[in-house]
């Protein structure tokens, strides 16, 4: 089969069919997997029978790995590689992150230096919940009315990892994980197109500005871009693989029966190569 793109919604996400990720891409289709994946922001590779060395070797086409700050949850063999799982070790510890991602957000998004893509691989999914559902930023911008375009001109949101967890241990997480400052709206490097670079997990306020109206301001953000017309929801089959632009969406993951297994392999892209 040649390589296709068939686009899933409106405003993001694609399927290509016809690429085998077990086997080395060529230039000619990675660059066809590039631009469509500039073009969607989400990809999906359908029945994808691949080892954490195929996962690795795919997401580094895209830029060099970073290691997960949950260390405690890295496949040992390949480091670069999360766990999302709610399987358990024979000590009855767990093999991954069970439950996490349940709010908005774009992945490092706390970082100083955040991350272009994330790659998901779902080796066992359940059957009941557990999806992903994406909005796209890009599309989100796009729509904003003029008068708020212009407030959001030059404007730096201060993103927090502390924000993700409970109140009480948000202290000692900033001492780990100090907040950082980003532009509100980013541009693009490779497609010139603008989005909003907030979300409700991540984004504590707006510098400047008074923290009732910086509240105000990003709950009417975040309400923006989770509107239905800009989102995908990726309903997860056993080999399913996913990359998506942390530059141009946004994502969460919703709850799914703990009963049944789900095991999954992340990897986290960072900045690398030229018009990536």
């Amino acid at each position: 089969m040649s390589p296709s793109v068939t686009p899933l919604s409106r405003h993001l996400a694609a399927q290509v069919d016809g690429v085998d990720l077990q086997e080395p891409m060529d230039d000619e289709v990675f660059r066809m997997v590039l631009d469509a994946w500039h073009r969607y922001g989400v990809l999906r590779f359908r029945n994808q029978q691949i080892t954490s060395g195929h996962l690795k070797s795919f997401s580094e086409r895209f830029g060099r790995l970073a290691i997960h700050i949950h260390k405690e949850f890295l496949d040992p063999d390949h480091p670069e590689i999360l766990l999302l799982s709610n399987r358990r070790q024979p000590d009855g510890r767990p093999v991954g992150l069970a439950e996490t991602g349940r709010r908005w957000h774009s992945d490092l998004q706390y970082a100083a230096e955040p991350c272009i893509a994330s790659v998901l691989f779902g080796e066992q999914v359940p059957t009941i919940g557990g999806d992903t559902e994406f909005a796209s930023t890009s599309a989100a911008y796009d729509a904003l009315d003029e008068p708020t375009r212009q407030r959001l001109d030059g404007l730096v949101a201060i993103q927090s990892y502390a924000k993700t967890t409970r109140d009480g241990v948000e202290a000692a997480r900033r001492k780990v994980v100090p907040d950082v400052q980003h532009p509100a709206v980013i541009v693009h490097p490779a497609t010139g197109r603008r989005a909003l670079y907030v979300s409700e997990s991540m984004t504590r306020g707006f510098v400047g500005m008074p923290e009732a109206e910086s509240d105000s301001l990003l709950a009417q953000l975040v309400a923006h871009n989770a509107q239905p017309v800009f989102r995908w929801a990726q309903q997860w089959q056993a080999g399913d693989v996913i990359i998506w632009d942390n530059r141009a969406v946004i994502h969460r993951a919703t709850p799914y029966d703990l009963s049944q297994t789900r095991h999954m392999k992340r990897t986290t892209v960072m900045p690398h190569y030229p018009g990536v």
